[in-house]
């Protein structure tokens, strides 16, 4: 019972990680796909993710090693999709205008993460990947080919650029601080949603990944803004 419920978990964090993707994309078409060079960075870093979790479960696959693949596949559904990547978008999904260039790149992104987990799971849990076929919306069924039909496809090379783990981490280190002190600010009373901060940053001077992309942070944090000292 404890094997099959552990099972029965990832199967379900997979459902819902495709209930995610399907609500995202219903008024997507491929015609609308905004090109690398113009997606943020957090886009950028979703896809370096998606990229390492979808060669890693390949090889593991081509392994017989089928515990290791289902097992990258359940550590970045969990972390760098859910907690990480859908966290920073829900704003731009669901706040801006429905063809914003901003929406469109969160959309894209999807659209790759969507096209990419449907294949990487086609051979573990086809009926799944089946029933999620049958729910695609029309504007990409027309596009594509049936997931269960498709040769398995290399992940883009321009999404491996390694100096994004780098910038990937500095993020995530600033991240929990905020978070931190956000927790013990609602801890007394003093704040609700995160969108009630408005955080200064005060860094080392030679910190140039946080003036280049300073518009893009608010979105990524979760807070109203972000200024810099």
């Amino acid at each position: 019972k404890q094997v099959l419920q552990t099972v029965n978990t990832s199967l379900h964090k997979f459902r819902v990680t495709f209930k995610l993707l399907l609500g995202a994309l219903a008024d997507f078409h491929p015609g609308n796909i905004v090109p690398y060079g113009r997606l943020q960075l957090v886009d950028r870093i979703a896809l370096k993710h998606l990229s390492d979790m979808v060669l890693a479960s390949q090889k593991a696959c081509d392994n017989f090693e089928f515990y290791k693949g289902v097992s990258t596949m359940n550590r970045w559904a969990n972390l760098e999709f859910s907690a990480f990547y859908m966290e920073a978008i829900k704003d731009r999904l669901y706040t801006l205008g429905e063809d914003s260039t901003s929406r469109r790149a969160a959309q894209t992104t999807l659209f790759y993460i969507y096209n990419h987990l449907q294949e990487a799971l086609g051979p573990i849990t086809p009926v799944l990947v089946e029933e999620t076929w049958e729910h695609t919306p029309e504007s990409i069924r027309t596009q594509s080919e049936h997931p269960l039909r498709r040769i398995v496809s290399a992940p883009a090379p321009e999404w491996q650029d390694i100096a994004l783990d780098t910038t990937y981490q500095e993020l995530t280190v600033v991240h929990s601080a905020i978070k931190t002190l956000q927790e013990q600010a609602r801890s007394k009373k003093q704040l609700g949603s995160s969108l009630q901060s408005f955080v200064h940053l005060v860094l080392p001077s030679n910190s140039e990944l946080f003036q280049l992309y300073l518009s893009e942070l608010p979105d990524l944090f979760i807070v109203s803004s972000i200024t810099l000292g």
